[in-house]
């Protein structure tokens, strides 16, 4: 039975994009989104003092 919900959902697709595009419609591709990452300066800051963070023994030197 989920191989034939599939293939509706397959043929429902395939229906609706032709109707879309027989209407004038036009798909906009779209480029890869970047990950979102910290800025580098809060990424140096928190590896340039542990202690900040909680880490255990971060505030101990030699």
């Amino acid at each position: 039975m989920p191989d034939r919900d599939k293939e509706l959902t397959h043929e429902r697709i395939a229906a609706d994009m032709a109707a879309f595009s027989k209407a004038g419609g036009q798909v906009e591709i779209l480029g890869v989104t970047p990950l979102r990452r910290k800025p580098e300066k809060a990424v140096a800051a928190a590896t340039a003092n542990p202690a900040k963070k909680g880490v255990p023994g971060g505030s101990r030197t030699g």
